[in-house]
């Protein structure tokens, strides 16, 4: 807990720690007041420990400013984390504009940062509990003073060093040089991406479904999914703070023709998929036409709009009531990507993982029979993988049981769960 000394206009506080103890327990209570308000404890603090046994209920703790320090008090404080002010004069022109700031570590990979109002021509910004003992930072701010949403020319910039901070630390105006080359440091700023179909006459009425696909540090994936219903053959999607700068970005398009919620091949369903190319200031748009172009690349970009796997077994009924498990992999990724488990009902089994499969994506099923009653895959468990299936609509998997144990199955799926 922290708290000012002085709130409310009085030295007398008193505060409570509710649920901090228990029955019969014995505890210690640290304290420091931070005389040179520089948010560590050190030696020109007020520090002490309060020795706590054998609680039989609730406890009240009296401190005196008269009690004798004890430095032993601020080990318990040895990681507090510790603020960072921006403060000074502001021109007229900045009240009501925007002030978005960064702070990066030292290796300048930004670790925080946020945008926020100018209220008034005294600047003072206050980040409560962003920086480390001991650990050195840049800081940079700018203020969007043409409010076109990016660090430009017509804006004003900055940036600081901070050093091995030692306490609370506090970067002025007055010590700031601006320099524009501090725009750098905000290409994690958002903007906007807005998405425009034209000539889709022939789907007068239909819903377009809008998947926005982001690709950063060669990472691909789906950001969002959206749609819109075609009007007048054509169709128009704003969406705020989609992008970031140095990131590419893709969005594809899918009609669903024949209304069964997966991504099929033509002429079921269509679709395509187009590069955003076209930015403006911090904003991108991203023209769409119905040109012929091929589904099956998409369907990657519309997860949850896959066919149904469906998982059989037979020839069970030495093992009926018995606990399973049935997974479902993906080949390609080398993962498994969904679970369905039970209990044996007669001769067998049958598990669905619902809208699971992605067009043309090969999957296998693992699986085990909890025979050992563990509740996982161990101890020679009935245990395997199934033949690879290619999913090309709705699809059936015969698990083609047997009675061995296969200890990479079973690793594989232990793992699932953590194990």
């Amino acid at each position: 807990m922290v708290f000012q000394v002085g709130e409310g206009g009085s030295t007398d506080f008193s505060k409570t720690l509710e649920g901090a103890l228990f029955e019969g327990g014995n505890f210690s209570f640290h304290y420091f007041i931070d005389a040179d308000t520089n948010g560590v404890c050190a030696g020109t603090d007020h520090t002490g420990i309060r020795e706590i046994t054998g609680v039989t209920g609730d406890v009240t703790i009296t401190l005196s400013a008269g009690d004798p320090s004890d430095a032993r008090g601020c080990q318990a404080f040895a990681g507090l984390p510790l603020n960072l002010r921006l403060t000074g004069s502001a021109p007229e022109s900045w009240v009501g504009a925007d002030l978005a700031w960064v702070l990066e570590d030292a290796e300048g990979v930004a670790i925080a940062g946020n945008v926020e109002p100018v209220e008034a021509v005294t600047l003072d910004l206050l980040l409560a509990g962003i920086l480390e003992l001991d650990a050195n930072y840049g800081f940079s701010y700018f203020v969007d003073v043409n409010a076109n949403g990016i660090c430009d020319d017509g804006d004003h910039a900055a940036s600081f060093v901070i050093p091995g901070v030692t306490g609370h630390v506090t970067v002025d105006r007055a010590n700031e040089t601006a320099d524009l080359a501090a725009c750098g440091d905000f290409w994690w700023m958002p903007g906007g991406l807005t998405i425009t179909g034209a000539g889709f006459e022939s789907y007068e009425g239909e819903i377009v479904l809008l998947s926005v696909v982001e690709t950063f540090r060669e990472e691909t994936r789906v950001l969002g999914i959206t749609e819109a219903t075609v009007t007048g053959g054509a169709f128009e999607v704003p969406l705020a703070d989609a992008i970031i700068a140095g990131a590419s970005y893709q969005v594809a398009w899918l009609i669903d023709g024949d209304v069964d919620g997966a991504c099929a091949t033509a002429p079921t369903d269509v679709g395509g998929i187009a590069d955003v190319v076209d930015y403006v200031g911090a904003d991108a748009s991203v023209f769409l036409s119905p040109a012929a172009e091929p589904t099956d690349p998409i369907c990657a970009w519309f997860p949850g709009m896959g066919f149904d796997v469906t998982a059989n077994a037979t020839g069970l009924s030495a093992f009926a009531g018995m606990y399973f498990e049935a997974f479902l992999y993906d080949v390609a990724s080398a993962t498994l990507t969904d679970v369905e488990y039970g209990s044996i009902a007669g001769d067998g089994f049958s598990v669905t993982f619902a809208s699971a499969g992605s067009l043309g994506s090969s999957v296998q099923v693992a699986w085990f029979i909890d025979a050992d009653d563990s509740l996982w895959c161990d101890n020679g468990d009935p245990s395997g993988f199934s033949e690879a299936v290619e999913v090309a609509g709705a699809t059936t998997v015969d698990l083609g049981l047997h009675q061995g144990h296969d200890a990479a199955a079973c690793s594989e799926m232990n793992a699932y769960w953590g194990m």
